[in-house]
């Protein structure tokens, strides 16, 4: 989800030029650039709606993608002189959870705020909440799409057909998950069974969930803690036969 907040009262620039008149003399002539509002305005009226083109094949969904996005607005916006500047981000929130098949996937949450710059140079500030996540080094740039795309919908108003409307359903609300019931028991019979300690058991799983401590571990849902002693279990299995 995101939602822009602006704010700055535009300062126009008045540009002066020089052009030759009818008899070949040269008259200045005063032009007054339109403020970073009216130019928004202008590039609005010239987008149409944007569909979704783009598949998920995984989840087998339709979205709009970034690119479906920027095709949409490019020619708009450098025809009316307006840049839509990335000035900062603050990071909510950075969290990393185990998948069912033990991978270890990233969440970020963050704001990230645009300076949008009109043809005069007057500006104003939007603010757009952003998440995203990723089992590999693309959270960031999956993010940063993610508040452009949405600055862009809800900045221009670009109308669009079947965007997800947060009054149209209640989420379930999902409790966290409980601890495993005589964890520590059973990591130690793990570790007897290998030869070795719960520290050095459990040492590259909590260092992929963040340099946690072993106490730390003895207190995680189940859901996390489920696929990492799966593998254990198997491994141990392995070894028997």
């Amino acid at each position: 989800m995101a939602s822009p907040i602006s704010t700055e009262e535009p300062t126009v620039e008045i540009k002066e030029a020089t052009v030759p008149s009818t008899n070949n003399a040269r008259k200045k002539v005063t032009v007054t650039l339109p403020s970073v509002h009216q130019a928004l305005q202008a590039v609005a009226q010239d987008i149409s709606h944007i569909g979704k083109n783009q598949v998920n094949s995984a989840q087998k969904f339709k979205f709009r993608g970034i690119d479906d996005v920027l095709n949409a607005i490019h020619e708009p916006l450098a025809k009316h002189g307006v840049a839509f500047i990335p000035s900062g981000i603050s990071i909510l929130s950075e969290t990393e959870r185990t998948t069912k098949s033990g991978t270890t996937q990233f969440y970020v949450r963050a704001a990230v705020e645009y300076a949008i710059v009109g043809p005069a140079g007057d500006s104003i500030k939007s603010v757009v909440l952003a998440e995203a996540s990723d089992m590999g080094d693309k959270v960031s740039s999956k993010l940063m799409s993610m508040a452009f795309k949405y600055l862009a919908f809800q900045v221009l108003s670009i109308p669009v057909a079947g965007m997800d409307d947060a009054d149209n359903d209640t989420p379930e609300q999902v409790p966290a998950a409980a601890p495993i019931p005589n964890l520590a028991e059973t990591l130690e019979g793990y570790a007897n069974a290998l030869g070795t300690d719960v520290e050095t058991l459990t040492g590259k799983f909590r260092t992929a969930n963040g340099n946690i401590s072993y106490q730390d571990l003895l207190v995680l849902g189940a859901d996390r803690l489920r696929p990492f002693l799966r593998q254990v279990d198997a491994h141990i299995k392995g070894q028997k036969k």
